[in-house]
């Protein structure tokens, strides 16, 4: 399995992932083939789509491909190349420390100049922290120049993002910051839909949101659509919380912690993740309450959500009592 965006026509000597890892000119590129191509599948596509990452190896291949855009084409080689380099020699890092034969695993010659263990630790970390970092760049220039780039729109994760309240990086960085990130956000999608579709739904009522979502620049929403976001934000970092056991903002849940035992996610102690989830269950029900208040006062302009609560909703997460009906249901 050999990558897209590395080949050994070009890597005779190690030419081009010098510039990202710094290895010899005796350097065999083809020790870590496998690890590039599966970060590429792995990692690459998932961010960028497979129609953006397809467009950019037939770059890499023919750069004919691109003449009216090759400087940019050129820059987002360079960030993936970058990514695919570092991220892939941490992984295989181990294996090409050793020597594999009959008899099993090797440590090769001039053992005692090896670095400490602690030190292989450190490296590794640093290498995915700075091949994350390539990635993120790439992503962030992909949407700098959205109009060329317009492939990029096609990744699953960009699809469901735009059928959300909170779309994009800048908007969940306006609430909650995360530095930019765009992998951050990437890992924060799925907690906003969970939200978006259980907690929000419940709250509003789904058909109310799907109109919000589908019209979301409607001054209609303006009142209040700011304090749905703030909501959603907030409830989603909770969410994560109690999910991951550990802020699902961090960068450390794009970069692993390393262990004798492999890759590992640095948790919080329990009584953090309780103290740390209610704060932001506390700013989610805040905002969340300020719009059900302006919807409330309002109820005649929002017919849907009229039709879900009915003009005695108590507003908040209550239980409920419609003694007429013989009915309990919570709000």
């Amino acid at each position: 399995m050999d990558p897209k965006l590395f080949t050994i026509a070009k890597n005779t000597k190690a030419e081009e992932l010098k510039k990202y890892v710094s290895v010899s000119v005796n350097f065999n590129i083809k020790t870590i083939f496998p690890a590039m191509a599966m970060v590429e599948k792995r990692t690459i596509i998932p961010a960028i789509g497979q129609p953006l990452f397809d467009d950019v190896a037939a770059y890499y291949a023919d750069p004919a491909t691109q003449t009216e855009h090759a400087a940019l084409y050129a820059e987002l080689l360079e960030c993936l190349q970058c990514a695919v380099a570092r991220l892939s020699y941490a992984d295989a890092y181990s294996e090409i420390s050793m020597k594999l034969d009959d008899s099993g695993a090797t440590v090769p010659h001039d053992k005692e100049n090896r670095p400490y263990r602690y030190q292989e630790e450190n490296l590794k970390r640093d290498m995915r922290l700075t091949g994350f970092e390539a990635l993120d760049n790439a992503m962030r220039l992909c949407e700098d120049h959205i109009d060329v780039l317009s492939k990029y729109e096609e990744s699953p994760w960009r699809k469901k993002a735009m059928k959300s309240l909170v779309r994009n990086t800048q908007e969940f960085g306006e609430v909650f910051d995360i530095e930019g990130s765009r992998l951050v956000f990437m890992r924060m999608t799925y907690f906003i839909r969970l939200v978006e579709e259980i907690h929000l739904s419940h709250r509003i009522g789904a058909d109310f949101l799907e109109d919000i979502i589908a019209d979301r620049e409607s001054i209609i929403y303006a009142p209040f659509l700011s304090h749905l976001m703030k909501y959603v934000v907030y409830k989603s970092v909770a969410v994560g919380i109690d999910e991951l056991m550990t802020v699902p903002t961090d960068r450390g849940i794009m970069v692993e912690e390393m262990s004798g035992d492999g890759k590992n996610v640095k948790q919080l102690p329990g009584e953090e993740i309780i103290r740390l989830k209610e704060r932001y269950n506390g700013y989610a029900e805040s905002y969340i309450q300020r719009a059900i208040e302006y919807m409330n006062a309002h109820v005649n302009d929002y017919p849907k959500y009229k039709e879900y609560c009915g003009e005695t909703n108590p507003g908040r997460n209550l239980l409920k009592r419609d003694n007429n009906k013989k009915k309990i249901f919570v709000v």
